[in-house]
């Protein structure tokens, strides 16, 4: 059942009326999920949403979680901070069982919201800094679209290239990029690197010959490309045809069904990082939602995996630990628990662990190991 959208615009009144409505029936569970609904991520936001939808669907039919089905709150994350600053304080003053989501910037603020308000949250924005302390408090965990995993191997790659070697990171806009980005420009400069450049670009640009002459001109050899697909692989063209010999290596976003067609002669010159082992999807499980939302028109995107699999991770908590209560819940969830997704870990920090990376290349349409 589609639950309430709360955009960004009634906030304030869906502080108020979210906490009658839903101290009304205090004998469910209620989960929320936040994503963008509006704007240019709206239609991430579809696909997360609709595969909350379906997972919540089928944990019901399973019998719900500890014998009482799942209502889903479908939420806006604006993907601005103030307001999914706002959207935070509402749910947390909704009293939610747990709360689900939130891949934008205003992340870091809902974490902050739901950690002193020691309510279940887990979420899924890169972080925006590499973390090396305690996160948010007890109660909240971050599976992040893996980030700052695949940064950290992409800069170690092009660490490995050598001194002669000029490296660029290009990255579009999203707070995904600029945390895989900054993870990239800490793997460099801890090995004694630095980018010669760092060019950030706009989702929707077509034409790039400035950008590469400018690369040019600094005799870039080596480029992290953290970018749409459609714009990296665009990139990949115009950079090889400008240096036949560059070498480029990204994340698996840019993996898509155009990208083949779209970079021409600089898919030969693409590496991507992905998980070997990825516990968030790779088995049938996994693929069998993915074609669900395609068989719909809707993206099936790394970002539904995750969030799909944080909703089967708590339902499985919640009934190993007979209850929502966030403290009994988050005992469970941090010592890890197995999904039909696979399985789900944390670190002290509470950040998901996914262990096993590698660097695949393009053989015709398809992507092989190295």
């Amino acid at each position: 059942m589609r639950g309430w959208r709360i955009r960004s615009g009634l906030i304030a009144a869906a502080i108020g009326f979210s906490a009658s409505a839903l101290s009304a029936e205090p004998a469910r569970v209620q989960i929320a999920v936040a994503a963008p609904q509006t704007g240019l991520q709206a239609r991430l936001g579809l696909g997360v949403h609709t595969a909350a939808e379906i997972v919540v669907a089928e944990i019901n039919a399973r019998g719900g979680v500890n014998g009482l089905p799942i209502e889903l709150l479908l939420v806006e994350d604006p993907c601005a901070s103030s307001d999914g600053g706002r959207a935070a304080v509402a749910l947390a003053r909704a009293q939610v069982d747990a709360v689900i989501g939130f891949p934008c910037r205003s992340s870091g603020l809902a974490a902050a919201v739901f950690g002193k308000a020691g309510q279940l949250a887990i979420l899924t924005a890169p972080l925006p800094r590499p973390v090396t302390g305690p996160l948010s408090g007890e109660t909240v965990f971050h599976m992040p679209v893996a980030a700052q995993g695949q940064g950290g191997v992409i800069g170690a790659r092009l660490a490995a290239a050598g001194p002669p070697a000029r490296i660029a990171i290009v990255r579009d806009k999203t707070a995904q990029a600029v945390a895989m980005a900054q993870a990239i420009d800490v793997a460099l400069r801890s090995a004694g690197r630095m980018p010669v450049v760092v060019e950030a670009i706009t989702g929707g640009d077509k034409s790039f010959a400035a950008m590469v002459g400018r690369m040019q001109a600094l005799g870039v050899t080596h480029v992290a490309l953290v970018a749409f697909p459609v714009e990296g692989a665009l990139i990949a063209r115009e950079l090889v045809a400008a240096n036949a010999e560059i070498e480029m290596i990204g994340p698996d976003f840019l993996v898509a069904e155009a990208t083949p067609s779209l970079a021409g002669a600089g898919l030969s010159r693409m590496r991507v990082v992905r998980p070997h082992l990825d516990p968030y999807g790779a088995g049938p499980e996994g693929r069998t939602l993915m074609d669900k939302l395609t068989s719909q028109g809707i993206e099936a995107s790394r970002e539904a995996l995750i969030v799909a699999t944080a909703i089967e991770a708590w339902a499985v908590a919640a009934g190993q630990a007979r209850s929502v209560a966030p403290m009994v819940v988050a005992a469970v969830l941090s010592a890890g628990v197995e999904t039909r997704f696979g399985r789900v870990g944390f670190d002290a920090r509470r950040m998901s662990v996914v262990p096993y990376w590698g660097v695949f290349r393009w053989d015709g349409e398809r992507v092989v190991g190295e």
